[in-house]
């Protein structure tokens, strides 16, 4: 690491981050000039108003070297102060780079009442453009387009490139879905599968859509929330309904022949986003903003942000070093008092070499072993809170956060109150010991009946356990009836062995039946084709004798470029026709394991 280090710096490096603060040298150089030229104008009054001989004893010491010596280091100290804030720099050190992301799974409903146009020009064109809008504002994290009819569809994974999305966005029509329908709960559904496929343990699923029933989706928003994602609801459409028209005219129409007004249900879909955890928004034409249904900001505002960190270079600042020469040569113009700074520099030098032993000394001056400790916790540096901490409590929750759970068991012993019996009941549950976890905090209970937390995690414990016990119940069931299956399918071997035995026999004497009536296909065979190429050699002769008495004629298309042509034609620049097959064969797919059919409801 150090030989590639030094290979990357060079002399060809050297620059200033800040280099217009070299500008200020001269102007501070005039500046103590001016000062130095004024004085010595008013030190002269001295000679004017005494003897000559008087001056010696009156004025102390040499006023022109001491003059010189207090410029000489006031303009030393001067150049190295614009040095250091210009920010000399000739080398690269690694720093963390942190991005916030988030994601965000788009629902969008593909039902036939998109096609209403109670909002202008319809329900789709309005929700596609709003997307378009969402997608223009998320310059950080992820996001993923699914939609849904009957049935939901994949339209992209999650993904940084909200361009790809965005030009998918013109080919998405009702018309491409296999069957038409509403099913929203199956389109949360799929969204929550994306989320967890990428590992995304936080993230917001907005469902855009007109659903008039949403109640028939609150245990799917529900289902959403506790999985540790939000659900917000964005409303399209009115709450007057109007007709949904037909690709080849008229209205869609129910059952008894009466033309179907979905209207918007609002409250239900306020209730369905609360019940998600998230917020709902109906879509207007003068909003522009998600604000409520995406929150923004810092990623401790966030609830979906995630902090990552790639590690990026920058220009070590160097400039910093100057200043413990500039801090000597201010020392120096003082000079009062500053023999008593001397020991301070002969200390401070030490922590050129050792950065980081001497900010450790430094903090141990003012925190004891326990208060570093508590610092380092707070900042989840739990590795060096458990080095830090003299505590054996405080040690053994460091070292629990770190995995270490037998070391952190052995911190917590002798357990004597019931704290320390609950930590230890909770750090064996972590290992695996649920009976000896259930002792633990049987004794944390018995010290302090009141302990919510010991009472819950006993529950908790303890119904592991039961399920523990059932499953090898169910375990050795299951070892005996593989012990009876394994009895009946030797049986169903020796049975089948015998089978094949026969089965051999008939196929020898298939085989050799065949053999025979193949011998005598070949014979026929070899007799047809004698006569084909006897039939050829007078075909090819005779299109001799015609080509050579017909005209020439012009410059045909070949019979390759007539087939390429045909074939070109055939290719669909339908824009929609991709996803519209990728969707009819997820549906075949689904359909033929018998697996989320279509429901009653066909808009």
């Amino acid at each position: 690491m150090e030989v590639n280090m030094g290979a990357e710096t060079s002399i060809t490096d050297f620059h200033f981050l800040r280099p217009l603060w070299l500008v200020v040298f001269p102007l501070l150089v005039l500046l103590v000039l001016w000062g130095r030229h004024r004085n010595a104008r008013s030190s002269r009054g001295w000679e004017e108003v005494c003897d000559p001989h008087l001056l010696p004893h009156i004025l102390v010491g040499s006023g022109a070297k001491r003059s010189r010596l207090g410029l000489s280091t006031l303009l030393m100290a001067l150049a190295l102060f614009s040095l250091a804030l210009a920010g000399p720099a000739w080398e690269r050190v690694e720093q963390p780079l942190f991005t916030r992301t988030s994601a965000v799974v788009i629902v969008l409903d593909l039902s036939p009442s998109m096609y209403a146009t109670d909002v202008k020009p319809s329900r789709l064109a309005q929700a596609r453009l709003k997307i378009a809008d969402l997608l223009q504002q998320r310059h950080e994290g992820y996001t993923a387009l699914v939609v849904f009819a009957a049935q939901p569809y994949s339209v992209t994974p999650l993904t940084d490139d909200t361009r790809t999305i965005a030009a998918q966005l013109e080919s998405l029509d009702p018309g491409i879905m296999p069957v038409p329908g509403s099913n929203p709960a199956l389109a949360l559904q799929k969204g929550v599968e994306l989320l967890q496929q990428a590992g995304q343990d936080r993230g917001t699923l907005l469902l855009i859509t007109d659903e008039d029933e949403p109640a028939g989706s609150a245990h799917a928003a529900h289902e959403v929330r506790k999985q540790g994602y939000r659900l917000s609801v964005l409303g399209v459409g009115t709450e007057e309904g109007a007709p949904v028209p037909r690709p080849g005219g008229g209205f869609v129409k129910d059952d008894a022949g009466n033309i179907v007004l979905p209207a918007l249900d609002k409250e239900g879909l306020k209730r369905l986003a609360a019940a998600g955890g998230g917020a709902y928004q109906h879509l207007k034409l003068e909003d522009s903003g998600f604000e409520a249904l995406l929150p923004k900001g810092k990623a401790e505002d966030n609830p979906d942000a995630h902090q990552s960190s790639p590690m990026g270079q920058v220009w070590h600042d160097a400039g910093v070093w100057l200043l413990w020469p500039l801090a000597l040569l201010v020392v120096l113009i003082f000079r009062r008092g500053w023999l008593l700074c001397l020991p301070l520099l002969l200390i401070l030098p030490q922590g050129l070499h050792a950065a980081n032993d001497s900010a450790a000394g430094w903090d141990a001056l003012w925190r004891n072993a326990d208060q570093r400790g508590a610092q380092h916790f707070s900042a989840q540096d739990f590795e060096a809170a458990g080095k830090t901490f003299q505590d054996k409590r405080w040690r053994a929750s460091a070292l629990y956060r770190q995995g270490k759970y037998a070391e952190a068991l052995e911190a917590w012993q002798p357990a004597n109150t019931a704290d320390d019996w609950y930590n230890s009941g909770n750090t064996l549950a972590r290992m695996g010991k649920l009976e000896e976890a259930l002792e633990a905090y049987d004794k944390a209970l018995g010290l302090q009946p009141q302990m919510k937390d010991a009472r819950r995690n006993r529950d908790i414990v303890e119904e592991l356990l039961n399920n523990q016990q059932n499953q090898q119940n169910q375990q050795d069931q299951q070892d005996q009836q593989d012990q009876q299956d394994q009895q009946e399918q030797q049986e169903q071997q020796e049975q089948q062995e015998q089978q094949e035995q026969q089965e051999q026999q008939e196929q020898q004497e298939q085989q050799e039946q065949q053999e025979q009536q193949e011998q005598q296909e070949q014979q026929e065979q070899q007799e047809q084709q004698e006569q084909q190429e006897q039939q050829e050699q007078q075909e090819q002769q005779e299109q001799q004798v015609a080509s050579a008495a017909e005209p020439a004629p012009g410059q045909p298309l070949s019979a390759e470029q007539e087939r390429t042509e045909r074939l070109l034609r055939r290719v669909p620049d339908d824009p929609g026709g991709l996803l519209r097959r990728k969707f009819l064969y997820q549906y075949q797919h689904q359909d033929s394991d018998g697996q989320n059919r279509a429901g009653e409801k066909r808009w």
